[in-house]
């Protein structure tokens, strides 16, 4: 839509352009709701309508119709079967190839059915075509303009009224003249260009086509005559005026009824008829009549439909195919390099990211392997011990590598829990913990103190988890001993500032090398009695002085000196591997050798060039097992 300042164009509000002489009658009407109403009308010279824009923008117009004089149209009319509508259109169709096609392009022609009379047995056609051979000249506007006739606007005033006058439009300044005339069978129209020379002429040329149009309908040459009569009379009475609609008052009354802002006056009628009767049709079923242009439609062809055109030549096509190729083979390297260098650009260390994740994947090996050989032993006992409440007394822990721990002791009854209860939260709280999973547990007829001799089982499902204890079961935050004595963990904090804690000696525990079936013995405090328990290990109980270091373990350290205090021999340092051993080696002896390698640098007692070999040997043995499960998979 076209704007002007803040106004907008309204595609209802129509601007009707009728020349008739030296002037262009111009009528404004708006199609809204149900009943149209016209908003304005003026006169405009011919040479003066290049402020017609202006005057459009103020009523918001949308569109132009301009109304082509009869001398510059051909009219057929055609007598259809009152049938169907698609019959109907089809009936139409036809006539209108057979009688105007040849006259005009398809741009400059239109046909529509006339609206229907009561009673009539049959449907009337009307054709209308513009030769390119006749022009006129069009007003200066901006709004896009169509084109009917001024006979099309006499077939809408009918609007299915068939009075016994004719309707007449005749401008004598080009000789045109149209006529509707009502007979039996619906109604006939004629567009035609007469001699008015002379107002003696003028009349007679008019009398002559009414009658000749009269005759070809089957009217009585008594009626025809009357008409005739009557016309030139009408004619004679406009006093030298040489434009004129002539129009029945029964059609007057029928179409003021439609729309609103006419006049009950017979020369505003005369004036502005036609483009009232041609505003309405364009509105009702006679709408294909006002679509004529002047100009045949400008398609645009989408962008595809062009692409299609131009890759259609032989010359383009091959150079499309020979693009396509090229594309193939080089695009992805194009492509990849570009990825490169915007990699490049963003992380210009990307070496060193690389050798650190390299770094990072050979511990996470090495981590993994250490995880199948070794347990942390002394993490293990302090998330034991954590979880081992008050009253129960340990005698034996004997840790099966790689299987489960087992537990056996005594229970006696504490904080109003009786032992067995007692014994079932130490199940609990150690499958809470998730390092531990599938405890069971069972336990004696009491003896003669009440104490329940019990033994407990449980498989290590996550060695290394860390687990998050409460202040129950945290017994670094609050020793037994502070909770014998009722001090709270604050004020344990607090005094611990002010003076050093010290931690009871314990015995010496000592821990069999994995390969075999661990037997660790808990420690006991010093000065304590010890009493061999049934598997030959040595018995701890958490007594009132306390059994637990501030650290929350069973012990407040762990050595693995002998009884001679010297260190114990040191694992087996692995012969050297070369680097074809190495790649010889299948997966699972290069996995076997990986082990022993981590196993040495973990806890044997080796010197710097050793160590050197076995971390060399390590990077090794980590690249030959990624390729080998690259391979393998």
């Amino acid at each position: 839509m076209r704007k002007n300042g803040t106004n907008q164009t309204d595609p209802n509000t129509l601007a009707i352009l009728h020349r008739a002489g030296d002037t262009w009658r111009i009528l404004i009407a708006k199609s809204e709701g149900i009943k149209p109403a016209i908003l304005d009308t003026r006169d405009v010279a011919a040479h003066e309508t290049e402020g017609l824009d202006d005057w459009f923008d103020e009523h918001h117009v949308g569109q132009a119709l301009v109304v082509l004089p009869a001398s510059s149209v051909v009219c057929r009319t055609c007598t259809l079967p009152d049938t169907d509508s698609e019959q109907l259109a089809l009936a139409l169709e036809l006539q209108a190839e057979a009688q105007i096609a040849s006259l005009a392009p398809a741009h400059r022609q239109a046909a529509a059915i006339l609206h229907a009379a009561p009673d009539e047995t049959t449907r009337c056609g009307i054709m209308i075509a513009w030769p390119e051979s006749v022009s006129i000249e069009l007003p200066a506007t901006s709004r896009p303009i169509r084109m009917t006739s001024d006979v099309v606007a006499l077939a809408s005033l009918l609007d299915g009224e068939r009075p016994a006058s004719p309707l007449v439009w005749l401008d004598r300044n080009d000789g045109s003249l149209a006529i509707a005339f009502s007979h039996a069978n619906g109604a006939v129209f004629r567009c035609t260009c007469e001699d008015g020379e002379s107002n003696e002429s003028w009349q007679r040329n008019v009398g002559r086509a009414i009658a000749e149009t009269g005759m070809t309908v089957g009217h009585s040459q008594g009626f025809i005559d009357t008409v005739v009569q009557s016309t030139k009379q009408q004619i004679a009475s406009l006093n030298g005026i040489t434009t004129a609609l002539f129009i029945p008052e029964e059609i007057i009354s029928s179409t003021r009824a439609r729309i609103d802002g006419t006049k009950n006056d017979a020369q505003w009628w005369s004036k502005y008829g036609v483009a009232v009767g041609a505003f309405l049709a364009r509105f009702d079923q006679l709408k294909p009549l006002t679509e004529i242009e002047s100009s045949p439609p400008v398609v645009k062809p989408s962008p595809i439909r062009i692409f299609l055109d131009a890759i259609s030549q032989p010359k383009i096509a091959l150079y499309c195919v020979m693009l396509c190729l090229a594309t193939l083979m080089f695009g992805p390297l194009l492509i990849h390099g570009l990825r490169l260098g915007i990699l490049s650009l963003r992380y210009q260390d990307i070496h060193t990211q690389l050798r650190t994740v390299d770094q990072y994947k050979n511990q996470q090996e090495m981590y993994r392997e250490l995880d199948k050989k070794a347990w942390p032993m002394i993490k293990l006992l302090s998330d034991l011990a954590s979880n081992t409440p008050e009253g129960i007394e340990l005698d034996s822990i004997r840790i099966n590598f790689n299987e489960s721990i087992n537990v056996s002791g005594h229970a006696n009854s504490h904080g109003g829990l009786a032992a067995t209860e007692i014994i079932a939260q130490m199940q609990k709280d150690l499958d809470d913990t998730a390092i531990f999973s599938n405890t069971t547990l069972g336990w004696k007829e009491p003896n003669n103190f009440g104490q329940y001799e019990f033994s407990l089982s449980t498989k290590i499902t996550r060695p290394y988890r860390q687990a998050k204890y409460d202040q129950e079961h945290d017994f670094a935050l609050q020793t037994l001993q502070m909770r014998i004595d009722g001090v709270a963990p604050e004020i344990a904090q607090k005094n611990a500032g002010n003076s050093g804690t010290v931690t009871p000696p314990v015995a010496e525990t000592h821990i069999v090398t994995p390969g075999e079936s661990r037997s660790i013995s808990s420690p006991v405090l010093a000065g304590e009695p010890e009493m061999e328990s049934p598997t030959g290990a040595s018995r701890a109980r958490r007594t009132q002085s306390g059994g637990r270091d501030p650290a929350g373990n069973l012990s407040s350290r762990l050595t693995d000196r002998g009884p001679s205090g010297a260190l114990p021999p040191s694992v087996d340092i692995p012969e050297p591997l070369t680097e074809g051993q190495i790649e010889a080696m299948s997966l699972g002896e290069a996995q076997a050798a990986l082990g022993k390698v981590a196993e040495a640098r973990r806890h044997g007692r080796i010197d710097k060039e050793t160590e050197l070999r076995l971390k060399k040997e390590f990077t090794l043995l980590i690249k030959a097992i990624g390729v080998k499960k690259r391979n393998k998979s």
